[in-house]
């Protein structure tokens, strides 16, 4: 079995809460831990993305740009939320929370 490279890239904190970076050969992942009453998102993405709530308690605010169409709902962890290409996304922490994400190599937000 082939080793892959997994690094801790780099951190970042804010009144939100932190966020880690971490990059292996082929995904990148962030663990990001975001403080009750504070949001992460307001973007979209031309793929479709998933989100795994570890722990805690979120309002999921999710936008369809395309249709204009929108859907709120509470989501508690652990869950995985799965977000549509071209739905724009928010995640407001109703408890302390902690995201996984993962990606492919190139990451974009709009």
């Amino acid at each position: 079995m082939k080793k892959l490279n997994f690094i801790l890239d780099k951190t970042a904190k804010d009144i939100r809460g932190s966020v880690f970076f971490f990059k292996t050969d082929v995904k990148n992942l962030n663990l990001i831990e975001t403080k009750k009453g504070y949001a992460r998102g307001g973007h979209y993405h031309e793929y479709d993305s998933n989100l795994i709530l570890v722990s805690g308690l979120i309002q999921y605010i999710e936008k369809n740009i395309e249709t204009n169409l929108e859907e709120i709902r509470n989501i508690e962890g652990p869950s995985i939320i799965h977000t549509p290409a071209k739905h724009a996304h928010l995640l407001i922490a109703l408890e302390d929370s902690i995201f996984l994400e993962s990606y492919n190599l190139s990451y974009s937000a709009i």
